[in-house]
């Protein structure tokens, strides 16, 4: 790839840069590489596509959360409906013994489930 082919990658990181510590953070910083660095525009499926239409194939699935891929339709309209339910509510509800009864029967070596809400990114 050319450089030619991340030309707004790179005016992206010039921007960056004046405003974020190296223009990325954390493992980002794995996304620059000598032809330049990679600022994502979309992602559908295991494919992901930067801001100047370059194609990849995500063959780390976000670092482990997107095992069905991105924008699938029964996850995404599983979260819209949880989150117009209440986003990041501090108590407990039925949905999470739903899903700790779920992760309890799927793995075998479960005998509990535990959750946190300590953000990410």
């Amino acid at each position: 790839m050319s450089s030619s082919n991340t030309k707004k990658s790179h005016q992206l990181l010039k921007r960056a840069k004046e405003v974020i510590p190296g223009g990325v953070f954390g493992h980002y910083k794995y996304a620059i590489r000598d032809d330049g660095p990679v600022f994502f525009s979309k992602a559908e499926g295991s494919h992901f596509w930067d801001v100047d239409d370059n194609e990849y194939i995500d063959l780390m699935c976000a670092y482990g959360p997107s095992i069905l891929g991105y924008n699938h339709p029964e996850v995404d309209e599983a979260a819209k409906t949880q989150y117009g339910l209440g986003n990041t509510v501090s108590l407990a509800s039925p949905v999470m013994i739903d899903l700790a009864t779920e992760l309890v029967d799927l793995v075998d070596a479960a005998d509990w489930a535990l959750f946190g809400k300590n953000g990410g990114g």
